[in-house]
């Protein structure tokens, strides 16, 4: 039950609330217990400040007790005060009042002047207001505030008695209750409006990640048509988008890898059967003598064809896995074009192509892999020979911009349609099969776009159909002027 990613979320968020909401509701009632006790003792001093002065005129028999009393009405603001006053060195009251009548308990509960300890008693003779909270000693019934004030003489400020005034908690508490209880009623409310949301928000993490599971083992199984519906623009959402992109891909590749395989198989096998057939004529008698020189020369060029597919299969299969090392150099890449450009004059006369080769300066120094790059030029130069017009021109071009020395090499072909400009790159794939020679195996873009992308660099392509194609891809500059 717990390993649903949906219910371990929810319990987390649960607890996490429970938790907050508890230790809020701690905080709270705390704070509440704090200011409410305080303010209930600020309201008892100021009661016992208004009273002080009737306390005098009663003390001097100015106002009996039924107008005392009536004063001591009027001052209470909590109904349920108990008031005494004590004359010095008498431990009888000469004044007591409850708002609620005679209560046996509570005047048991209220400290009277026995109860002052000597720092109490200190204080007070001091001038000072004592706040207490609690039960005294020997007092078991109610846990009360009080409030103990000295009382003085209007005309020549002389200390004459003490003043007490107190409160059950009850009240207190009861105020407490309430407030907790409406602080329960709201946690309560927001702790169900939050699980709702938790549901929800929970749901909307854990349906993708369930989707992405059942995608998997479709992926597993061979089906690569499931999709990750995407909502939303945060991680998860984000997460599906990669993963769409991710099947995608994988499908691509699946597609390209049984394509590669196909494609393999065909290469390979149209040599070896050309080559076991011409074999056998010659070993059959099939041929006359005089012809089996050049069959064994047509099965010696598929042998060669045959050697370089290999080749360029194991060229590509060390680049992809990172295993064909770059060796870093510094050489004039106009030298070696003009050299791949020397050892394809046959080929550029056959065809009769003009070679137009502008190069920015005479010397253009690059750090790469001489032998690679070499590599690159004479693979981008054969099929701009191939794929040219009879008559038509070779631009060569080399030029410096921001650190990164280029290179063009364009045809006047019948060019490449825009639906075809994304796929030479792939492996095997021939824009004009049709037309292409047995030299063409369609891996020799795959294994220029490898190289450069090797070293750190971008190749791309400019074609429109009927007016040809421009290849250009960069190289790190070296300045040798330093």
């Amino acid at each position: 039950m717990f390993r649903s990613l949906f219910v371990r979320m929810s319990l987390t968020y649960f607890l996490i609330l429970m938790l907050g909401l508890l230790i809020l509701g701690a905080f709270f009632y705390t704070f509440m217990t704090n200011y409410i006790t305080d303010d209930t003792f600020d309201e008892l001093e100021r009661e016992g400040q208004v009273l002080s002065g009737s306390f005098y005129w009663y003390y001097g028999s100015y106002i009996n007790l039924g107008e005392m009393r009536k004063y001591c009405t009027m001052a209470d603001k909590h109904q349920n005060t108990v008031i005494r006053a004590y004359l010095l060195n008498r431990n009888e009251p000469m004044f007591q009042y409850s708002s609620t009548g005679r209560d046996d308990s509570i005047w048991d509960a209220a400290i009277d002047i026995e109860s002052l300890t000597e720092e109490d008693r200190t204080a007070i003779l001091a001038g000072e207001t004592v706040r207490r909270q609690g039960v005294y000693e020997g007092v078991e019934k109610y846990s009360m505030l009080t409030v103990c004030m000295p009382l003085y003489d209007l005309y020549d400020h002389q200390l004459y008695g003490i003043l007490f005034l107190h409160t059950p908690l009850t009240g207190v508490s009861r105020t407490l209750s309430e407030i907790f209880r409406f602080v329960l009623w709201s946690a309560g409310i927001s702790a169900a409006v939050t699980i709702a949301i938790m549901f929800f928000y929970s749901r909307r993490i854990s349906r993708p990640i369930v989707q992405m599971s059942q995608a998997t083992r479709e992926i597993v199984k061979g089906d690569y048509s499931k999709r990750i519906e995407v909502k939303g623009k945060d991680e998860i959402g984000h997460l599906a988008r990669n993963f769409n992109a991710m099947t995608d891909h994988v499908a691509q590749l699946e597609e390209l890898r049984s394509g590669f395989v196909a494609n393999v198989s065909h290469e390979l096998r149209s040599p070896l059967t050309s080559i076991r057939g011409y074999i056998q004529g010659v070993l059959d008698g099939t041929f006359d003598k005089d012809q089996q020189e050049a069959y064994l020369g047509v099965a010696l060029d598929e042998a060669m064809r045959l050697n370089r597919l290999i080749n360029d299969l194991l060229d590509l299969a060390q680049i992809e896995s990172g295993e064909m090392p770059i060796v870093y150099s510094e050489f004039n890449i106009n030298e070696l074009i003009s050299r791949a450009l020397a050892g394809r004059e046959a080929e550029i006369s056959d065809k009769n192509i003009r070679v137009s080769i502008d190069f920015e300066s005479e010397q253009c120094y690059v750090s790469a892999d001489k032998d690679r790059i070499q590599q690159v030029i004479i693979n981008l130069i054969d099929n701009a020979i191939k794929f040219n017009n009879k008559n038509g021109r070779l631009i060569i071009k080399t030029w410096i911009h921001r650190g990164e020395a280029y290179v063009k090499i364009e045809d006047e072909g019948r060019g490449i349609s825009p639906d075809q400009i994304m796929r030479i790159w792939d492996r095997f794939y021939q824009v004009e099969p049709g037309r292409s020679d047995k030299k063409g195996r369609g891996l020799g873009l795959s294994i220029v776009k490898k190289i450069v992308e090797e070293h750190g660099q971008e190749i791309w392509v400019n074609s429109e159909e009927g007016k040809g194609s421009a290849f250009i891809f960069s190289l790190k500059a070296v300045d040798k002027r330093k």
